[in-house]
Formats: structure tokens, sequence, C-alpha cells
């Protein structure tokens, strides 16, 4: 890949230009994959009736008509669960999508910090700023190496959970974020919510709950997301990444020199 003509900057705006981009087109897969969904109910009853029109000769291919309409079968069936369900997985699937990008988005530039900054970019007030010694760190490895032992000083000296972890080590980089305790809280429910479905067969434990208050399951409870849970969701995800995403692009790394 030619990087040579790439601007000086990419290394700390790249990774939300991307999630930008990425949450927007999922936001509308989202939409599409319902409408889809709603549509393959239906399908088998529109091919039976064009499979007998076949018959009288309007279409010549009915054998693979046939075949089609054997296939859409098995596809309404499971199309017309998850209509009956309330598009649960498919709002759970999506929202495990929009998480992705935002975990990546915060992961990539929270190492790209660690390998362009120097100590003295980080606050001296900052919880971390000890750790800071030695930046930047070139090498992938030490890096991620060195964010979390800066993570560990954040949780272990301001009891932090995911989200205002990251918002507090973006703040040493002088990177002010302000979110508002609302959102935070939100994305962190977001999270938990991921890490049950991935982690716990779409139960809630006790850490999910411990960790997001605010969270509308008890221990024990299958996680659904109904349509209005999934758009306050996508709502969510979307103003946070768009505020990340303008901070960014007005923080002071977008003037570094190349050398750094």
């Amino acid at each position: 890949m030619d990087t040579q003509n790439e601007p000086i900057n990419k290394w700390i705006y790249g990774p939300a230009g991307r999630a930008v981009q990425l949450v927007a087109e999922e936001i509308v897969i989202a939409g599409l994959t319902e409408r889809a969904t709603i549509s393959l109910v239906q399908l088998p009853q529109l091919l039976n009736f064009i499979r007998s029109e076949s018959r009288h000769g309007i279409l010549k291919n009915y054998k693979q008509l046939e075949k089609l309409h054997a296939m859409s079968l098995g596809d309404a069936e499971f199309a017309k669960k998850e209509v009956e369900a309330g598009f649960s997985n498919l709002h759970i699937h999506g929202l495990i999508s929009l998480w992705s990008f935002v975990e990546t988005c915060l992961d990539d530039t929270s190492l790209a910090l660690i390998k362009k900054c120097k100590k003295e970019d980080v606050d001296r007030e900052a919880v971390f700023f000890e750790r800071a010694t030695g930046l930047p760190v070139l090498d992938e490895q030490a890096a991620q190496r060195l964010r979390r032992k800066m993570f560990n000083s954040i949780k272990e000296k301001l009891n932090t959970n995911y989200m205002m972890t990251f918002e507090i080590f973006f703040k040493g980089f002088g990177i002010m974020l302000n979110n508002e305790q609302a959102r935070i809280d939100k994305m962190q429910e977001i999270n938990s919510l991921r890490n049950c479905v991935l982690h716990r067969s779409k139960v809630v434990d006790e850490y999910a709950v411990c960790m997001s208050p605010g969270l509308p399951f008890k221990v024990g409870d299958e996680i659904t997301i109904n349509h209005e849970q999934f758009g306050m969701y996508m709502s969510i995800i979307s103003d946070y990444i768009l505020n990340f995403h303008n901070t960014i692009a007005g923080c002071k790394y977008m003037a570094f020199i190349s050398s750094r």
C-alpha cells in the first residue's frame, strides 16, 4: 500500500473516520435486513403463484422455479419466527456489529497515541502519567502492554468501568470527549450486553448488572432486544461515534508533523 501520499495526520483521524462510515452503513443494512425478512415470509406464496402460472407456458424455467420455491420454504419459516419475535436476533447481531466498530476505533486510536506521542504530550495530572515514561512505543505488542498498564492505573485509582476508562485515558492525552454521564452509562450497557451475548449465551450475569445498573434485565434473564430498544442503542452509538470523530478532528494532534 502506498502511504507516501497519505495525509500526515491520518494516524489519528483514520480510525474515527472509518468507524463513522461503518456505523452509518450498518444502520442502513439493519433496516434493509428487517424489510427483506418481512418479504421472505411472503416469498413462498408469491413463488407458488408464479409456479402455477408457469404450468401454462408463461415461464420456461419451471424446474429452477421449483427448486427456488423449495428453498424459500425454509427461509420463510426462519423469517416468520424472527418477525414474530420482534426481530430480536437481528437486533442483537446488529448491535454487536455496531459495537465492534466503536471498540475497534477506540482500540486503534489509543494505540496510535502511544505509538506517536511523547511524555510531554500527556497531562501531568493524568493518573497514568508515571506510565508515560518512554513514549513513544513503536512496537505493537509493547504498545499494547503499556496501554494495559495505563488502563490498570486508571481502574485501580478511579474504579472506572470500560467506557469511563477510555474517557479518562483520552483526557490524559488532551482529547476531551466530554460525553455526558448518561451517554457513557448507555455505552457501558451496550458493552455489557455484548459480553453476555458472546460469553454467556445471551444470559445476563452478575458482572453485567454490576457494571450497568440501568440494564433492563436481571441476573439470569435471556437477552432480547425489541425495535424500540434497538433504535435507542443505534442512536446512542451514532451520537457517541460522531462526538468522538468531531473531537478528534479538532484535537491538537491533527497538526502533528510527519516525523512524529
